[in-house]
């Protein structure tokens, strides 16, 4: 999605944009990070239409084959949060436009990994300490019952 087009379907829900930029993201969703007038940071995540629909008519999750919905992401997010008491972000809403669909999200505080594996020039023991708090974090999911 284009920058512009995502900062005219922000502002038209009553979010007043300082700035905005384009961040990387994946096949399903197109990821904008936001600063609001008032200085707040926040993070709105697109559904990308282009995203090939099943045979049912809905986008699917191409590892698990589970339906694609910001209401899937804001429930996980939830879960992550509350149940296995990890960082999330909190829900500020969910959005829905002719033009376009979004959830927007506070911005933790942190990097990225890959930009931490940048800033530590690709180290080996780094990279091995990072994998050792992932793991850490996904044993903590796994501790969650549905």
């Amino acid at each position: 999605m284009e920058l512009l087009k995502a900062r005219k379907i922000i502002e038209s829900q009553g979010i007043k944009v300082h700035s905005i930029i384009s961040l990387e993201s994946g096949r399903s969703h197109d990821l904008f990070e936001i600063i609001t007038n008032n200085e707040e940071s926040l993070i709105a995540r697109f559904e990308n239409e282009n995203t090939r629909k099943s045979k049912d008519g809905y986008r699917r999750d191409y590892s698990f084959n589970g339906v694609i919905s910001l209401e899937r992401e804001s429930a996980l997010c939830s879960i992550v949060k509350n149940k296995a008491r990890l960082p999330a972000p909190k829900i500020k809403g969910i959005y829905r436009t002719k033009e376009g669909s979004f959830l927007l999200v506070e911005k933790l505080k942190g990097k990225l990994w890959k930009e931490f594996l940048e800033d530590n020039n690709y180290s080996l023991q780094k990279y091995l300490q990072s994998l050792e708090f992932l793991g850490s974090d996904i044993a903590q999911l796994q501790k969650v019952h549905f």
